[in-house]
């Protein structure tokens, strides 16, 4: 009756506000899914599309939330796939040393593929510690991620041209690298940052930590975008030359971060 109709119409808009999964109340066809979605007020303007707004929202346990995660490991172990591509095998004569290898620009194109099989790898790490903060994913979430996998893609083009012997002291190409590089990562900061006022982050830190992770994140595009004027004044050898920096930096923040996370009893 009318009793239990408005049962399962409340049940519905429960499944579709809050993400969770819920076999009872999955509807059957895309036109029942879209009646369910307008009588519930979720993803049309003015409704209350639940507790997170107007977004859909993944619950970590759902389908879809493991397949957004699927889709963005795929893409990073694409990106390191395709490095590979920028290494050009030197012609016969070239081996017959180590030196006369080296001459044909073979360390060039080792060095930028080992530097951004390293940055990749960190960037999959950092994708997964931030994800396992998230007890769930709305559109937001997952547009800023496609974002991010864009840059990453694209990861392996600025460093052929960052690493080939032509043109590895061009300011362009170091420059270029470096925006590539820092804009993957202000991306990831901007999607975390609102994840955490949609209220999706399962972990909660103090103020204190919070300004500790974001000084550790903002210290790695901070040396790629001083190494731009370093490129164009000195060439594209001392650009690169001023990522060493980040051995320094980098565990630096990292440390000061991690010691704050221990006091605060919060298990990164």
């Amino acid at each position: 009756g009318m009793r239990g109709a408005a049962r399962r119409d409340s049940a519905e808009c429960r499944y579709l506000t809050s993400g969770v999964a819920c076999p009872s109340v999955l509807p059957t066809s895309f036109e029942t899914f879209l009646r369910q979605r307008i009588a519930c007020g979720a993803g049309t303007r003015g409704g209350n599309g639940g507790r997170y707004g107007n977004t859909v929202r993944f619950a970590r346990e759902s389908p879809e939330f493991d397949r957004s995660l699927s889709f963005f490991d795929a893409v990073y172990g694409f990106a390191l796939t395709l490095l590979i591509a920028n290494l050009d095998v030197p012609p016969p004569e070239d081996w017959g040393s180590v030196r006369t290898l080296m001459a044909h620009g073979v360390g060039t194109q080792l060095l930028g593929f080992l530097i951004s099989f390293f940055v990749i790898v960190q960037f999959w790490r950092t994708n997964q510690d931030v994800i396992a903060r998230l007890h769930g994913m709305d559109r937001a979430v997952v547009t800023w991620n496609v974002y991010r996998a864009g840059l990453v893609i694209f990861i392996p083009f600025t460093t052929q041209a960052m690493s080939d012997p032509d043109m590895v002291d061009l300011p362009l190409p170091t420059a270029l690298y470096a925006v590539n590089i820092s804009a993957a990562i202000l991306i990831q900061m901007r999607m975390y940052a609102g994840a955490v006022r949609r209220g999706l982050v399962r972990i909660k830190v103090s103020d204190r930590l919070a300004r500790a992770e974001t000084v550790d994140a903002l210290s790695k595009p901070a040396v790629f975008l001083a190494s731009i004027p370093v490129a164009f004044a000195f060439g594209g050898i001392a650009g690169k030359m001023t990522w060493l920096l980040l051995l320094i930096v980098g565990p630096a923040t990292g440390i000061i971060a991690g010691r704050i996370a221990r006091q605060d009893g919060v298990d990164l």
